[in-house]
């Protein structure tokens, strides 16, 4: 958007494919589901954002963006719908953009605001310092494994490389997580550390540690859809650390039960 709309502002877009069905998630987006039941796409939760943002020094205002799917025909109907008095506060910077996008398959990461702003499709942690405000990200990830089921896990490594935010070397945590993730409050208890540029790092890596431990308990428990949390070492008033990154399991050593 180029300035602010004079009334509201509706984006509709029309999801065709056979035998597809559209079901939100737990975080305001939406999968797209087939015939079997199958996740072949998602949606992430829907935002919007200005240009109040300043490179290295904090992060563009957002705020979530109300949606809503609905059959239509033999098809599925996506309605955005901006808030009109975010859009219209004098603080906006112009232009604003409104972001829904689609990714392949099951989402697989997820990040929560102190301030309440939720984003899927992203492991997102640290302060944007968005207005000067003394706010901060946590990210969250899962991942597949079931693939190890019925093995004893001995040792893992995380890999972590860098996508967005400052690329100053930061101290970084990965928290025990929850089963399911509301909030900042679901990162648990750290289980591990790193230190992440703007490149890439290693956590658990070379040493054993409680996320060596944490795995292997979800694991030997059965819960292999568990999600771990990502937060930074600055958070509150500590200033500019926003940083994203995609965190993937470098390696696993596992031995088969007996």
């Amino acid at each position: 958007m180029p300035e602010a709309p004079k009334g509201e502002a509706i984006y509709r877009w029309v999801l065709s494919g056979k035998g597809l069905t559209v079901q939100p998630d737990d975080a305001g987006g939406f999968v797209v589901l087939d015939s079997t039941g199958v996740v072949r796409l998602s949606i992430p939760t829907p935002v919007m954002w200005d240009s109040s943002g300043a490179p290295g020094v904090r992060e563009p205002e957002m705020a979530p963006v109300a949606a809503r799917v609905e059959p239509y025909g033999s098809d599925w109907l996506l309605t955005l719908t901006p808030d009109a008095k975010w859009l219209s506060d004098p603080a906006r910077v112009y232009p604003v953009t409104v972001d829904p996008s689609v990714q392949w398959g099951p989402n697989a990461q997820k990040s929560y605001k102190s301030d309440g702003v939720v984003q899927s499709n992203a492991t997102w942690f640290g302060n944007p310092w968005q207005s000067n405000h003394a706010i901060y990200w946590r990210g969250f990830a899962r991942y597949p494994l079931s693939g190890i089921a019925g093995k004893y896990v001995v040792d893992t490594a995380l890999g972590l490389a860098y996508t967005t935010g400052t690329a100053t070397c930061q101290t970084e945590y990965i928290g025990s997580g929850s089963s399911s993730p509301s909030g900042v409050g679901s990162y648990g208890s750290t289980v591990s550390s790193y230190t992440l540029c703007g490149g890439s790092a290693t956590a658990s890596g070379s040493t054993t540690d409680s996320l060596d431990s944490t795995i292997a308990a979800w694991v030997r428990n059965g819960t292999y859809n568990n999600w771990l949390g990502f937060r930074s070492h600055w958070e509150a008033n500590t200033g500019y650390s926003y940083k994203g990154s995609i965190p993937l399991w470098s390696w696993c050593t596992t031995h088969t039960r007996r």
